[in-house]
């Protein structure tokens, strides 16, 4: 059995149909790149995001192990990296200043810099982020 679709094979049978799909032919080759444009965008900005937020949370968990009575640098670099790892963030380094923070007074103002590279951690084409680095700096005072 034969399907009777009608498909023209003329556009003089029906002139205002081959000019709709024209129309709308033009329209995705003109809208579909801008919208997978924007939403790799969307997922990439929202992958950053979080990132950010990974590397404010590691930095203040490892000032807040700094600044303990008994708090030392390698058990703040430690709770850095657990950090980050449980969040799936590569890349990063750490800065503490003042680097030995074991034997510094009450009082004394530590600060825990964690960065992070943004090209190693998208999850597409690195086109949107390329070259950035995030950056998060917490100061607490030792107790």
């Amino acid at each position: 059995m034969r399907s009777h679709r009608q498909i023209p094979q003329n556009c003089k049978l029906l002139p205002g149909n081959c000019a709709r799909r024209a129309a709308a032919t033009v329209e995705l080759a003109i809208c579909l790149p801008l919208l997978i444009m924007l939403t790799f965008g969307a997922v990439e900005s929202s992958n950053m995001i979080f990132t950010k937020q990974a590397v404010t949370a590691a930095a203040y968990e490892g000032v807040r192990i700094a600044i303990r009575p008994n708090g030392s640098t390698s058990d703040t670099q430690t709770r850095i990296q657990e950090v980050i790892t449980a969040r799936r963030v590569n890349g990063i380094q750490t800065s503490i200043a003042p680097a030995e923070v074991g034997s510094l007074p009450r009082g004394t103002p530590i600060s825990v810099t964690v960065t992070a590279d943004c090209d190693v951690n998208t999850v597409g084409p690195s086109w949107y982020f390329t070259g950035r680095t995030l950056t998060v700096t917490v100061t607490m005072v030792k107790e």
